[in-house]
């Protein structure tokens, strides 16, 4: 190996030259820095390089978005500390002249304002306009805590609005957000008092809208919503109301067209009673009642069934599993391979003409 491609060993590298990393990994206190300088040697070797945790001594990208979001809720989350700290601090209360009223520079819709020449605090634009802040205006220890109250309201409103305006949300929805804002019971309960007062919230105009969605789009069946409704804190008033907007014509046609769709599916693989077993448990999970399902299934019963596309089904799913049982002798070979086509919906009389056909390995 020339001289140049020789990896350096640590003692030929002298202290002024070797960076943080290198010293914190050989000092044994940085996990991370001991396995990026690890990957790095390793890499230097011409080795294969790998990490714990995804890609060439990084983060996967998964994970990096999921750090950042999560650094991203912890600082909104002290931000908001702060600004309740502030406005329930009663040992140093602001008073006094407003000099100055001053734009952000970085977000254009919050002013910094000054008291006697010294930053007092940072409002938004709806707070600035709602107690009319002017320079040279008196602020008393009152008033300034009454302005950070505020202040720390309109911003959790702000926060609430933006999760609103996604879609729909049920009231237990909104307040797990808001909880992963603030601790403050009492601010989140005037909040959602202010979005109920609005109609923001409204839980049977979500459970109407939501069962229309999922009838209309989804195809789901009313036992299905209801549970879904219920797992989003709907009451049962608000449920069965909002249950009463899936109409009984598009509850047949929904659970039909499923029936049809899923059947044709399953007969390229099953034969045909496995077919409608199967079929009937996807719709179940779909939430259909029994009534329901009987009523679709109905239909695909009568359906004529290709006895020679069945008999070629038969074979193969025999020969697979002749195939896999065949380290037992014959007897039990051929009882295995039995139980399974019965097993899969086969008739009788076909099973046993295609077992028949199988040579009869016995001693």
């Amino acid at each position: 190996m020339p001289e140049y491609q020789r990896p350096q060993k640590l003692s030929e590298i002298a202290d002024g030259k070797k960076s943080k990393k290198i010293k914190a990994a050989t000092r044994g206190d940085d996990f991370s820095a001991r396995e990026d300088y690890s990957l790095l040697t390793r890499h230097k070797q011409g080795k294969k390089v790998t990490s714990s945790v995804g890609g060439i001594g990084r983060p996967s990208t998964t994970r990096r978005q999921y750090k950042k979001k999560q650094r991203w809720q912890e600082s909104n989350k002290k931000r908001m500390d702060d600004l309740e700290n502030e406005a329930k601090d009663e040992k140093t209360p602001i008073a006094g002249t407003i000099t100055m009223v001053e734009a952000q520079k970085r977000h254009k819709d919050r002013y910094n304002i000054y008291v006697d020449g010294v930053f007092a605090f940072g409002v938004s634009e709806n707070t600035l306009a709602h107690f009319a802040l002017f320079k040279n205006q008196v602020l008393t220890p009152e008033r300034t805590r009454l302005i950070q109250r505020y202040e720390v309201e309109n911003k959790l409103f702000e926060r609430a609005l933006h999760y609103l305006s996604h879609s729909l949300r049920t009231k237990k929805q909104v307040i797990d957000r808001l909880k992963k804002e603030t601790d403050q019971e009492a601010l989140i309960t005037s909040t959602l008092e202010r979005l109920e007062s609005l109609g923001f919230i409204d839980d049977r105009t979500f459970a109407k809208s939501y069962t229309r969605t999922a009838m209309r789009v989804q195809n789901k069946g009313p036992q299905k919503i209801k549970q879904e409704l219920k797992q989003k804190g709907i009451s049962d008033e608000d449920m069965a109301i909002g249950l009463a907007e899936y109409d009984t014509v598009i509850l047949n046609d929904n659970s039909r067209q499923l029936a049809e769709k899923k059947y044709a599916t399953y007969k390229r693989r099953y034969s045909h009673t496995e077919s409608l077993q199967k079929t009937r448990q996807f719709l179940y999970q779909k939430g259909y009642s029994n009534e329901e399902i009987q009523t679709a299934l109905a239909v695909l019963s009568e359906h004529e069934v290709d006895e020679e596309k069945e008999w070629e089904l038969l074979v193969t799913t025999r020969d697979k599993y002749w195939q896999r049982y065949r380290k037992y002798d014959n007897q039990k070979r051929r009882f295995k391979v039995k139980q399974q086509l019965f097993q899969k919906g086969f008739e009788g009389e076909a099973i046993h003409a295609a077992m028949d056909e199988l040579p009869d390995e016995s001693d």
